[in-house]
């Protein structure tokens, strides 16, 4: 499970997740890891996350979203289903 916000983002087995992370945020943590034997250094996420002392009504990570829309940020994302996985982003939901 991968959650930002406070929300659940990606529910899925581990390895599923760990192999092919769906959703912007998992694939993003993901390459946020470093790799022992690697001279790469990880990739960071841009931005900051949401203050929740006042959740936002919309997608909770589109700000620091590469591929946000303006739909994610009005609009919560509802889940999709996507093979084995439960995803909340507007990437996976037919418009």
């Amino acid at each position: 499970m991968i959650m930002y916000g406070g929300k659940v983002m990606e529910l899925t087995e581990k390895s599923v997740l760990m192999e092919s992370p769906a959703h912007p945020y998992a694939v993003s943590l993901l390459s946020s890891v470093p790799r022992i034997g690697s001279e790469k250094l990880p990739d960071s996420i841009p931005g900051y996350p949401p203050d929740l002392r006042s959740p936002p009504r919309d997608c909770v990570f589109h700000p620091r979203c590469p591929y946000a829309s303006e739909l994610c940020k009005s609009i919560e994302p509802p889940v999709a289903i996507v093979e084995s996985r439960k995803v909340k982003c507007w990437l996976y939901i037919e418009k």
